[in-house]
């Protein structure tokens, strides 16, 4: 944003008449020579200071005025009126601001000095805090809207940053992550960052991700999506025709496919798309004084290409269990890793510092072995182990010597590119690579661990952060939640006494990993406030009485400030996002989990909700649905369970009357309305899509095995993505009617698919009729065997089996003539047919049914269309349970 300088002639008025002066503008000064982030401190300031006195204006100026009252705003080395303002020793140093008032002739003149122009705005935003405002992650809570008068009676503040590093870092892979965030997403979470006072945000790329992607020697590297709900498929996605036909979704998606729009272009565009915003966001950054730490894959196998490794000469090579992996000690593989790193910083050139990132294991770099080195390395490699004969039984050695070759390849690199600006550092999963990497990493690379199993506060880990810290840049990450197993409810409780514990590990700062923002507000907060001087180990009940104070109304600062303090100690905690279920293991303590939560939920109904502003209504509405939506998880997800177990040891009747008490759709649209209190996130939509897609069909899979629900399967194409990591294997189709099917396409069946047939646009409201715009077609024997909606068993018993076939869709030059067979049992015949689509079956608009009857007791329908003429048009089946057994 540009600054409009202006300069403005106050009349004297009597000193100490702030009520005189509150209808006269009052000036804010930034110096014309100031920087564009001194600016943005002087924008950020007046429209802060708008929302609490809106009956003062206030105006940038370029100057200061001859009489009245002003603002001076900015770092004494770039605006001398400062220091003369200040006086002197008031900066404590890099980070550091002040926030004052000093008289001069009969008026009052307000200073906000930062160390540098970063710590100026750091100054406005605390300060704005302290008047009635408050930030966090997922929002910010505004001042009441109560008339007042402008003053500077609060205008005596200082503080200073305690460790220099303090990153907020989300994590590309998931669609409750920043992959489908559009440019306003990245944007207001870059800026709640700032205004919190973090010192940078960090991005992660695998090397599947089409952000990061580079050419040689005519060869591009391959790469995956930007997942959606239609393509990428990382880490358990699944995938569905139209998310707004999901349970609770009906107000929250304005498309069938959710995603951002950089990952909804044509294939042949998703790396320009991904760039693009990536390079829009990063810029944003930067105008907001927030530092871009990159962590880049460098050990995976789609982060080593080996269509483009092939083109290098045989000495540029070296293999890891058969794969080609780049020696940077040579002329030519030195060039390699020169093309990565300049189309890096020419797409991004934003980069503050480069992480090289790597996998704990089972990746071609890390599982290399010494007798797999380059000769050259060799000789190398013993030396350094003889001079270390700790870390030579330490199975990470000779991956971190290697990765090592690259970390010192970049630093050159870097140096050569005139970017020695750009910092680097390692990274990986947990602390077992920091001993060897020690030794093998240059002391100015900084390490960054992932604290993965929350083990920070450890005496054994803090002791080993002792050890590295005290001759290296230490930045642990700790978790605000966790994707393998606390994903949705509250975050982890925040640590107490952060800045001690980190200033005893010697930690040069912190970082702090997630993938949601709402509800994780109060374990960033925490962690921030803990780290400034002023708020030094704050504990946990300040940080929850602030909040609640800000949010809610001073009058609730102790009532919700409680209720706070207990949600984010003992509310509950599930969830997993990394695998094709959410809930992979039975819940801890489920009884008293909706003990608690309806206690909780008894504090927030004593809240005198008509006292509140429309803000905190909904911030209150919130947390109550919030609560009961964990009240109907718990239960809903325990009945469950009871009702396998019934099933498993013979009580059909007793696993009957579980399933069908449970109403998972109700505690998912719960979910989907405390998500809509407020503006909805987008990692709130896509849990909305993740507790239908990966929640859901185990309730409907249990109801389909007990006979109470039909097994519907519709046969279409499904996406695969051949780089992606942990990859969901399910795709669904949710018809008109609300009814999932299991989406069976070529990968699963074996059998090429069909359809959809554009000529049937638009699709039809009839739920087989869509089913009908696409099928397995084959002129071969089609042989299929059939199950639940999981892959678990049929309910034994006698059944319907309802089979859609697709007329003109297939094209064929006769009318299909095929023979049919089903069997589900060891008992009698099985059922067969011939079937004659010139004689005997009555056209339609497009679906065809066939229905038969047969006894099915060994958990499973074998299916097999023979066709005598033509192509098979198989487009659906039911199952259809009519007595069970």
């Amino acid at each position: 944003m540009s600054c409009l300088f202006v300069l403005l002639a106050i009349a004297p008025i009597a000193p100490g008449s702030e009520t005189a002066r509150q209808n006269h503008p009052v000036p804010i000064v930034v110096s014309p020579q100031a920087g564009a982030l001194d600016r943005r401190a002087g924008e950020e300031l007046a429209g802060l200071l708008e929302a609490i006195y809106p009956s003062t204006p206030f105006v940038l100026a370029g100057q200061m005025p001859e009489e009245g009252n002003a603002i001076l705003v900015g770092s004494p080395a770039g605006n001398p009126l400062l220091q003369k303002y200040l006086g002197d020793g008031k900066l404590a140093g890099r980070g550091s601001f002040v926030v004052t008032t000093a008289e001069d002739n009969g008026r009052r003149i307000g200073v906000i000095a930062g160390f540098d122009a970063r710590a100026t705005l750091h100054a406005v935003y605390a300060l704005a805090e302290r008047l009635g405002h408050g930030f966090y992650m997922s929002y910010d809570a505004r001042p009441d809207d109560d008339e007042k008068p402008f003053d500077f009676q609060q205008w005596n503040l200082a503080d200073a940053p305690i460790f220099g590093e303090r990153i907020v870092f989300n994590w590309h892979n998931f669609l409750s992550s920043c992959s489908t965030w559009d440019l306003p997403e990245w944007k207001q979470w870059i800026r709640q960052a700032a205004r919190m006072r973090y010192s940078g945000v960090m991005v992660h790329a695998y090397g599947n991700n089409p952000m990061v992607c580079f050419t040689m020697n005519g060869r591009t590297k391959p790469v995956g999506y930007l997942t959606t709900t239609a393509k990428g498929r990382d880490w358990g996605t699944q995938h569905v025709n139209d998310v707004r036909r999901l349970h609770g979704a009906e107000d929250f998606f304005d498309g069938p496919v959710f995603g951002s729009k950089a990952a909804m272009v044509p294939d042949d565009n998703r790396v320009a798309a991904a760039k693009a915003l990536m390079k829009q966001a990063f810029a944003y950054a930067e105008e907001q004084g927030v530092d871009v730490v990159f962590a880049l894959d460098v050990d995976t196998d789609s982060a080593n290409p080996t269509n483009v490794i092939e083109t290098l000469p045989d000495r540029a090579r070296f293999y890891s269990a058969g794969r080609p992996l780049v020696d940077p000690d040579v002329p030519e593989g030195y060039a390699y890793y020169k093309v990565q790193l300049e189309t890096l910083l020419g797409d991004y050139p934003q980069i503050d510092r480069l992480a090289v990132w790597f996998r704990s294991g089972r990746t071609p770099w890390r599982d290399l072995k010494p007798a797999d080195f380059p000769e050259s390395w060799k000789a190398e490699y013993e030396e350094i182990l003889a001079a270390h004969p700790e870390i030579a039984r330490d199975g990470g050695s000779p991956s971190m010597f290697a990765i090592g070759k690259i970390v010192r390849a970049f630093r050159k690199l870097l140096d050569e590119m005139g970017r020695d600006d750009v910092k680097l550092a390692v990274g990986s999963w947990s602390f077992w690579f920091l001993t060897p990497a020690d030794v093998f990493m240059p002391r100015d690379v900084a390490f960054m661990p992932l604290d993965t199993a929350v083990q920070f506060e450890s005496p054994g880990v803090q002791e080993l952060f002792g050890k590295v810290g005290q001759h290296r840049p230490l930045i642990p990450i700790v978790w605000a939640h966790h994707d393998d197993r606390t994903y949705i409810g509250r975050p982890y409780t925040p640590f107490p006494n952060f800045a001690s514990q980190l200033h005893q590990s010697r930690a040069a700062g912190f970082g702090i990993i997630h993938w949601t923002t709402r509800p994780l507000d109060i374990y960033f907060k925490s962690l921030a406030e803990q780290t400034w001087t002023r708020t030094r180990d704050l504990p946990l009940e300040g940080t929850c009485r602030q909040m609640a104070a800000r949010t809610f109304g001073p009058r609730w600062r102790e009532t919700m400030g409680e209720y706070l303090d207990r949600w984010v100690t003992e509310g509950p905690q599930f969830g997993r996002e990394t695998s094709d279920r959410f809930i992979d293991r039975p819940l801890d303590e489920p009884e008293e989990t909706i003990a608690a939560a309806r206690k909780r939920l008894e504090m927030l109904e004593a809240v005198d909700a008509a006292s509140l502003t429309p803000s905190a209504r909904e911030q209150l509405d919130y947390f109550k649905l919030l609560e009961r939506f964990f009240i109907e998880f718990y239960r809903n997800e325990t009945t469950l369970r009871q009702s396998i177990e019934l099933l498993e040891g013979g009580e059909l009747e007793g696993a009957r009357t579980a399933i069908e008490s449970c109403r998972p759709e109700a505690a998912i649209e719960l979910y989907a309305r405390a998500a809509g209190q407020g503006e909805i996130s987008r990692g709130e939509q896509a849990l909305i899509v993740s507790l239908n897609l990966r929640w859901l069909p185990y309730f409907e899979a249990q109801r389909q095995a007990v006979g109470v629900a039909p097994v519907r399967i519709n046969f279409q194409p499904t996406q695969h993505d051949p780089l992606a990591q942990g990859a969901g294997r399910r795709t669904f189709f949710v018809d008109p009617k609300g009814q999932m099917w299991l989406g069976l396409g070529e990968k699963e069946t074996g059998y090429k698919v069909y359809g959809p047939d554009s000529r049937k646009v638009p699709p039809p409201s009839d739920a087989e009729e869509q089913v009908c715009l696409t099928c397995l077609g084959s002129d071969q024997p089609i042989r299929l065997q059939l199950r639940n909606m999981i892959g678990g068993p049929l309910a034994n018993g006698t059944h319907k089996v309802h089979l859609l076939l697709a007329d003109n869709l297939v094209d064929n030059p006769a009318r299909p003539l095929f023979e049919l067979t089903l069997r589900g049992s060891g008992r009698g015949e099985p059922v067969t047919d011939r079937i004659d689509f010139a004689r005997h079956i009555k056209l339609g608009a497009g679906a065809v049914r066939l229905s038969y009857t047969l006894p099915i007791d060994r958990g499973s329908l074998e299916l097999e269309l023979k066709p005598v003429q033509g192509t098979v048009p198989l487009a659906g089946v039911v199952i259809e349970c009519v007595e069970a057994e």
